[in-house]
């Protein structure tokens, strides 16, 4: 069975849908208590010396704990970015917007004949 199949019967059958999301949940669960356990308890990995291995060392992930307090607790640990953008010299930004430039062209064109002159008169458009 392809992945395309798979996805297109999970949106045919709710039985399927349900028994799909709860083996995702448990998925992520183990995925969360692994980064939990990389991040708190380490990892150890074996130190060489000239080939030969002699010792261990225990490496933490300061990441996976910053990404983990960032999710359990947002209102604390979450991104606090503000931008404010401006325009020349510190004032507002100038927005040109193209389609009101079109519209107002065609309106040039409904009303008069010739968007350039508003020129209504056949012999003079074409000099």
């Amino acid at each position: 069975m392809s992945r395309t199949y798979m996805y297109e019967y999970k949106e045919k059958d709710e039985g399927f849908k349900k028994a799909w999301n709860e083996a995702v949940d448990i998925s992520v669960e183990a995925m969360e208590h692994e980064a939990r356990r990389r991040a708190v308890e380490g990892v150890e990995e074996p130190v060489f010396y000239q080939g030969d291995e002699c010792g261990a060392i225990r490496k933490y992930s300061d990441t996976l704990l910053i990404f983990l307090l960032k999710a359990h607790k947002p209102e604390k640990y979450k991104e606090r970015i503000s931008q404010e953008i401006t325009g020349k010299d510190g004032g507002a930004i100038e927005i040109n917007d193209a389609r009101c430039d079109f519209v107002s062209a065609i309106s040039k064109i409904n009303q008069s004949g010739n968007p350039t002159t508003g020129d209504n008169d056949p012999e003079r458009q074409s000099s």
